[in-house]
C-alpha cells in the first residue's frame, strides 16, 4: 500500500498516491509513472507515488453553547477538523466470495462499458476471465489519487435538554435533587467535499440516550 511508506520530508501520516490519468481506450485505469507516463501496466517504482496531503488535522476548533430558562438548559458541541485528507473506501466495485457475489457498490452503475463512454469507473472485470484480468488495475484504480478527498469537516457533536425538578418538588419525594436529560450524540456531520461524507461517518445514524439523575 502506498501509504505503509512514510517519505523523508513529508508528514509522518502521510497520504500517497499514483496520479490518476483516467481510463484507456479499452476501460482500464491508467496513471501517470515515475517518469510521467501515462501506463495501465504496474507501477512498482515509488516515484510514482505523489504526495497528497496529511491524514491529521492540521486546524482544530470546538465551540460548546449553553443555554439556560427556569429550569431548562439546553447545550450543543460542534467540532472542526480542517487541513487534512482521507483516502476513500466507498470505491464502486463488486465484492465476491466463493464464486458469489457479496456486496455491490453503487458507483458501479457508471462503469465503463463501450468506447465513448465518459466516466471514470473502469469496466468490470471476473477473475475468471483470465485474458484480461489482473490485480495490479485495481491496485492503479483503488490507489489513485482520484479516492483522495479534502476531509475537513464540521461535526454537530452532541445536544442535549435537560430539565431540573424544582427543590420543592424534590423535597416532597425526599429527593435533595433531580434532573430529566435527553442527548443526541454524533447528530449530523458536514463534509467540506461531499464525497467524503460516508467515510467521515456522515451516514451513522445519531445515539438517542434519555437519562433521569437522582440525588437522595
Amino acid at each position: 500500500m502506498p501509504t505503509s511508506y512514510p517519505m523523508v520530508g513529508k508528514p509522518l501520516y502521510g497520504i500517497y498516491a499514483y496520479k490518476w490519468a483516467g481510463l484507456n481506450e479499452n476501460g482500464d485505469p491508467q496513471v501517470y509513472d515515475a517518469e510521467n507516463n501515462v501506463t495501465s501496466g504496474p507501477a512498482r517504482d515509488y516515484h510514482a507515488l505523489v504526495y497528497c496531503g496529511t491524514t491529521v488535522p492540521i486546524h482544530n476548533a470546538s465551540l460548546t453553547n449553553v443555554l439556560r430558562y427556569k429550569g431548562f438548559e439546553f447545550s450543543a458541541m460542534l467540532i472542526l477538523d480542517a487541513g487534512h485528507k482521507l483516502r476513500s473506501s466507498n470505491i464502486p466495485s463488486i465484492n465476491m466470495s466463493n464464486g458469489r457475489i457479496t456486496s455491490t457498490a453503487k458507483g458501479i452503475v457508471d462503469r465503463w462499458t463501450q468506447p465513448g463512454d465518459v466516466t471514470d469507473v473502469p469496466r468490470l472485470l471476473f477473475s475468471n476471465d483470465t485474458e484480461n484480468f489482473n490485480t495490479h488495475r485495481t491496485e492503479l484504480y483503488r490507489y489513485s489519487d482520484l479516492f483522495v478527498y479534502d476531509a475537513s469537516n464540521i461535526r454537530l457533536s452532541n445536544i442535549s435538554l435537560a430539565y431540573r425538578v424544582p427543590a420543592h418538588w424534590c423535597k416532597k419525594i425526599s429527593l435533595s435533587g433531580a434532573r430529566l436529560q435527553f442527548n443526541v450524540e454524533n447528530v449530523a456531520t458536514f463534509a467540506f467535499d461531499s464525497k467524503a461524507n460516508y467515510d467521515l461517518g456522515g451516514k451513522v445514524k445519531p445515539n438517542y440516550v434519555w437519562g433521569l439523575y437522582l440525588n437522595f
